[in-house]
C-alpha cells in the first residue's frame, strides 16, 4: 500500500506486528548473534510457526534445559537455527526443572517475566525481584523491601498462570 501523500510504500499492519513480535523474541533469546539471519529465518518460518505465545513458551522451556544452561550458554543454537529447525516442537517440558538447582531459578524467573503482557509493571517486576528454589517451588522475593511490591502484586495472577503452564509453582516470600 502506498502513502497517498508521498507515494512511498507503507508497512502493512501485519508486517509491523511481525516486527514487534520478532523484537520480543530477540529480546528473550539468550544468544544475541547473527540477528540478520534470525530476521530472515523469522520471515521464512511465518507460515509454520505457532502463535506467538506458544512460541515464547517453547523458548522459555528450551532456555531452562541443561544444554542451554551449561558452559555459559555455549550450546544455545543460533536463533535462526532454532527457528528453521522448528525447535518449538521439541518435547522438553519444565517438569522437574527444580532439580537443575538454585542457579537456574533466576534464569527461569527472568524468562517467565518476559512472557508477561507489556505494562509499566513488567520492568519493575524484572528489576526489583529475585527467585530461588525451595524444594519444588520457585520462591519470589523483593530485592529491596517495599520496592516493586505493588507491581509484583499487580502481575502475580499472570505470573502464576504462566508458571502453571510449565508445571512450576510460584510462591511469594
Amino acid at each position: 500500500m502506498k502513502c497517498p501523500c508521498c507515494g512511498q510504500e507503507m508497512p502493512r499492519p501485519e508486517d509491523q506486528e511481525a516486527a514487534a513480535e520478532f523484537d520480543l523474541f530477540w529480546q528473550a533469546y539468550p544468544r544475541k548473534q547473527a540477528k540478520k539471519d534470525a530476521v530472515k529465518a523469522w520471515r521464512q518460518t511465518t507460515a509454520r510457526r505457532p502463535e506467538f505465545p506458544v512460541l515464547m513458551r517453547a523458548l522459555v522451556a528450551a532456555s531452562t534445559t541443561d544444554d542451554w544452561q551449561k558452559a555459559n550458554g555455549s550450546y544455545v543454537p543460533y536463533a535462526a537455527s532454532w527457528l528453521r529447525g522448528e525447535r518449538w516442537n521439541d518435547q522438553l517440558g519444565l517438569s522437574g526443572v527444580a532439580a537443575v538447582g538454585p542457579a537456574s531459578a533466576p534464569s527461569l524467573w527472568r524468562r517467565l517475566t518476559l512472557l508477561l503482557p507489556e505494562s509499566e509493571f513488567k520492568i519493575v517486576v524484572m528489576r526489583w525481584t529475585m527467585a530461588r528454589w525451595v524444594e519444588l517451588d520457585l520462591v519470589i522475593s523483593l530485592t529491596t523491601p517495599g520496592m516493586g511490591e505493588a507491581a509484583l502484586l499487580n502481575c502475580w495472577p499472570d505470573l502464576c498462570r504462566i508458571a502453571a503452564e510449565y508445571d512450576v509453582t510460584l510462591k511469594m516470600e
